[in-house]
């Protein structure tokens, strides 16, 4: 009975720590002395076509959005909000290898581009609005950032 409430205690804690239930839990039965114990694996792995998926970003002042994943070849649209007293810089990649980005000012103060996901591996994406021009002690500029796991 022991074995029954364990195993059920495991088996509800790895499915609470999948991701979004689209990882796939394959047990493997196990014969012992006394019965059969299915053993689980020590780690899941997400479905690559549900976790990494195309998208687009939205670049907020403050925000902080979460990861983003998606495959080599794809292309991930961005776009941020206005700022006409101090205008968005470049969207900016930290490796140009893995997502390359390019982006255009729009007369509001914000920017809008593209950014293509060209080869398997991490890049970070980062943008900031420029310093305010009128006085040296006025608004704060505003980072952005994101994480993006490219997928082969």
């Amino acid at each position: 009975m022991r074995r029954v409430v364990v195993l059920a205690s495991v088996l509800v804690v790895a499915a609470c720590g999948s991701e979004g239930g689209t990882a796939q839990l394959r047990p493997t039965p196990t014969s012992v002395a006394g019965g059969t114990i299915t053993r689980l694996p020590t780690s899941t792995t997400a479905s690559a076509g549900r976790t990494c998926h195309r998208r687009s970003l939205r670049i907020e002042p403050g925000d902080k959005p979460a990861p983003v994943c998606v495959r080599e070849g794809d292309e991930l649209p961005f776009r941020s909000s206005a700022s006409p007293h101090q205008p968005w810089l470049p969207l900016t990649s930290s490796a140009p290898a893995v997502v390359r980005c390019s982006a255009n000012p729009a007369p509001d103060g914000g920017i809008a581009g593209t950014c293509t996901a060209v080869a398997a591996g991490h890049a970070t994406l980062s943008t900031s609005t420029s310093p305010f021009a009128g006085d040296p002690g006025g608004p704060p500029q505003f980072g952005w950032q994101v994480r993006v796991t490219v997928t082969g």
